[in-house]
């Protein structure tokens, strides 16, 4: 199921007194902040971005009525998303991780292995962690020689169990 809101960051502080507020970015690449005029909280409240520059791999962003340091804290440790129609698709063999969790996951057999229940960056790739039944979680890499197939449509991801990887 693809979601309609992305989460693209979260607000950690505030910063300065003039309600600005520190944000962590969760997406691949800054610049589509420069593209969003708009973020959501989870309570379906929109805020409207008035500027957004980088600070040291965070974001430093002042929302349009959100004008004071006490109104800034208000908005702390807050998730903000963003509308996918914005984002866009991402490219080509890409993915938003949200359109990944809960993926049924089979291996190239048919064999059904468990859902997928977390994403998390290593540096140079992904790893998918794999939530089976009765057994603990797997780990896999999100590489070709791995996933072999993502359907986003279809909830579904193939994968080739190599040798190990049931160790990990």
């Amino acid at each position: 199921m693809r979601h309609q809101l992305l989460e693209v960051g979260k607000i950690t502080n505030t910063h300065a007194l003039r309600g600005e507020v520190k944000v962590i970015p969760w997406t691949d690449d800054i610049t589509v902040w420069d593209r969003l005029d708009f973020v959501c909280l989870k309570d379906q409240k929109y805020l409207e971005i008035q500027m957004v520059r980088s600070q040291k791999g965070h974001l430093i962003i002042k929302f349009k009525g959100i004008d004071t340091i006490e109104q800034a804290q208000l908005l702390r440790d807050q998730i903000l998303f963003a509308e996918r129609s914005t984002l866009g698709e991402p490219p080509e063999g890409r993915y938003y991780i949200c359109d990944l969790l809960g993926m049924e996951v089979f291996t190239e057999e048919g064999e059904k292995i468990g859902k997928v229940k977390d994403v998390f960056p290593t540096g140079s790739s992904y790893v998918y962690t794999i939530q089976r039944q009765g057994e603990k979680d797997l780990l896999i890499p999100a590489i070709p020689d791995v996933v072999r197939k993502i359907d986003i449509d279809e909830g579904s991801m193939v994968i080739h169990m190599i040798e190990g990887l049931d160790e990990l």
